[in-house]
C-alpha cells in the first residue's frame, strides 16, 4: 500500500513538471565550444599558478578553495595549527594573485 502511494505521488509530480513548462519564442543560449576551451585554458592557468607554490601551500589552497573545506578541518588533516593554515593560505593567495589577475580581466598571458 505504501509503495503504491509513493508511485502515485511520483506520477503526479512528473505530470505537474511537464505541465509547468512554458514555451518561449526563442531558445536559450547554449554554451559554445569557445566557452569549453576557455574553461580548459582557465584550468591550465590555475594549475601553472599552483605549481609556483610549495607543496604545503598548494595543499592548503586546493583544500580550502577548490574542495571548500573549513580551516579547522584542513588543520586537522595536515596536523598544523589553524592559525598556521590561515597564514599559509593568505601568503599563497598573495603569491597567486598576480598570476591569475590577467586571466580574470579576460587578457591572455
Amino acid at each position: 500500500m505504501r509503495r503504491t502511494a509513493v508511485n502515485l505521488l511520483n506520477d503526479r509530480l512528473r505530470r505537474s513538471a511537464l505541465v509547468s513548462e512554458v514555451p518561449t519564442e526563442h531558445l536559450p543560449e547554449t554554451a559554445t565550444t569557445s566557452d569549453a576551451y576557455g574553461q580548459v585554458e582557465q584550468r591550465m592557468d590555475l594549475e601553472q599558478a599552483l605549481a609556483l607554490l610549495d607543496a604545503t601551500a598548494r595543499q592548503i589552497v586546493v583544500l580550502r578553495y577548490l574542495e571548500d573545506l573549513p580551516v579547522k578541518e584542513i588543520s586537522a588533516l595536515l596536523n598544523r595549527p589553524a592559525g598556521t593554515v590561515r597564514r599559509i593560505s593568505a601568503d599563497a593567495l598573495r603569491r597567486l594573485a598576480p598570476q591569475l589577475q590577467d586571466h580574470s580581466r579576460g587578457e591572455l598571458r
